[in-house]
C-alpha cells in the first residue's frame, strides 16, 4: 500500500534526525556528561540553579 511506504520513509527520516540530534547532544555534554543526561531527561540544569 502506497500510505504504508510513505510512512515508513517518513519513520526512517525521523529516526535520522533522532540520532544527529542524540548526538549532538552527546557532544555538548561531553565537557560535562551530567548536563548532557540532565537535557536527555527533559531537565535543564540552567534553570535549576537559578
Amino acid at each position: 500500500m502506497e500510505i504504508d511506504r510513505r510512512l515508513m520513509s517518513q519513520q526512517k527520516e525521523y529516526e535520522q534526525k533522532i540520532q544527529v540530534l542524540m548526538h549532538q547532544l552527546m557532544e555538548n555534554g561531553n565537557h560535562n556528561n551530567s548536563n548532557g543526561a540532565a537535557l536527555l531527561n527533559g531537565f535543564d540544569p540552567a534553570l535549576e540553579h537559578k
